[in-house]
């Protein structure tokens, strides 16, 4: 089940973070950043978002816990909002979460007037195929900064509706 995050979702948003940024970019990225993180920081960092909602937040429920999120928020530049996040459990990745997840932000972004929304990650990732089969175009470059060091990035571009032909 899909829903609105609620701030008691905030330790349960920081484990699929943690649990996903294990394994999430092996290869990719200084393998000492990952065995950084806290879980303890990013229940707080979700707990203010959802409470002053910085941030749109729903959560992927199963019938016992969260198990995947997706968050975003309004966007400068040449997009309309901005996919912050789209974790999934690595335990639960590849049974359509994340599908789902994508599916429903789509849904609400259009409800809210947005005709497009730009994804950011990096370049090479596992996720890049999961963004491109679902309609992600990928158009932006930039470096992420992650830990201390910086690393090649790709903006997914997603339209929500039909593009004119020029």
């Amino acid at each position: 089940m899909i829903r609105s995050a609620k701030v008691s979702d905030a330790s349960s948003i920081a484990k699929v973070i943690f649990d996903t940024w294990q394994s999430a970019y092996s290869g990719i990225i200084d393998p000492a950043y990952p065995a950084s993180l806290s879980k303890e920081k990013y229940s707080v960092i979700f707990q203010r978002l959802i409470k002053e909602k910085a941030e749109w937040v729903f959560v992927y429920e199963d019938e016992k816990s969260v198990v995947g999120f997706i968050s975003g928020k309004e966007y400068q530049g040449n997009y309309d909002s901005e996919v912050k996040g789209l974790y999934v459990l690595p335990s639960y990745q590849g049974k359509g979460i994340g599908f789902s997840l994508l599916c429903y932000a789509k849904e609400y972004l259009k409800s809210s007037g947005c005709t497009n929304f730009i994804l950011w990650t990096l370049y090479g990732a596992q996720n890049n195929g999961f963004y491109e089969a679902n309609g992600g175009v990928g158009l932006e470059r930039k470096k992420l900064k992650i830990g201390p060091k910086e690393y090649p990035a790709i903006g997914y571009c997603f339209y929500l509706e039909k593009r004119e032909e020029t």
